[in-house]
């Protein structure tokens, strides 16, 4: 395996799986019990498992292991998808949404188990559906494993850091949140944007000035 593959197996794939499956994550004859029999062959280290064939194996049996786990509950990842499509709007403002977003899902998350030819083409809703609201197990620098946040909510945030950082797209545009959701046709909820008949052409610069946003 490469570098990448272990630590996506070790901090990902294999805690996932446990999770659902009752396993102890740091139980050793049972990882490589469970990894011999995804490889098809006997294991003494999970170094054996080579990075073509065999970590796609590996790598499909341990998430359809984890696959019948919650992803969230009350509706919260489809709340955080919601948002995320609701910021690429915002984002498209200011540059190409499309291959900007991709380009954050990659550093983020990779390509999520697609090939690149699938990952460059796949709809844009759909790749959005595709990232994983699982929590992700990670281990400090002690080694102990702990839950950090899902893949979804680290794109999520990142996404709007860049968007809504300090340095994002809007403040270098000198925008402010008011003035990037009414160009993306988004609701600003501003007590201002709140009042009936709202029509924002006609506000005065008092008005635009009173807005929290």
């Amino acid at each position: 395996m490469t570098q990448r593959q272990m630590i996506y197996l070790n901090a990902d794939l294999w805690p996932a799986a446990c999770r659902f499956q009752a396993w102890a994550v740091k139980d050793r004859g049972k990882r490589l019990e469970v990894l011999a029999q995804l490889v098809g062959r006997p294991l003494e280290s999970s170094t054996e498992i080579d990075s073509g064939k065999d970590f796609d194996a590996v790598r499909k049996g341990l998430q359809e292991l984890a696959a019948k786990m919650p992803l969230d509950d009350g509706g919260l990842a489809a709340r955080k998808r919601v948002k995320i499509h609701e910021t690429l709007r915002c984002l498209d403002l200011y540059t190409e949404a499309d291959g900007y977003f991709r380009s954050i899902v990659r550093d983020v998350c990779g390509t999520l188990g697609l090939d690149p030819e699938q990952f460059r083409t796949i709809a844009l809703p759909r790749l959005v559906d595709s990232i994983s609201a699982q929590p992700v197990w990670r281990a400090d620098r002690r080694g102990e494993a702990y839950e950090g946040d899902s893949d979804l909510e680290r794109v999520m945030k990142t996404l709007n850091a860049r968007v809504n950082g300090k340095t994002g797209f809007r403040a270098s545009a000198g925008d402010s949140v008011h003035d990037m959701l009414v160009a993306a046709g988004l609701k600003c909820f501003c007590k201002l944007c709140s009042q009936p008949r709202m029509e924002h052409g006609a506000n005065t610069e008092k008005e635009l000035a009173d807005c929290p946003y």
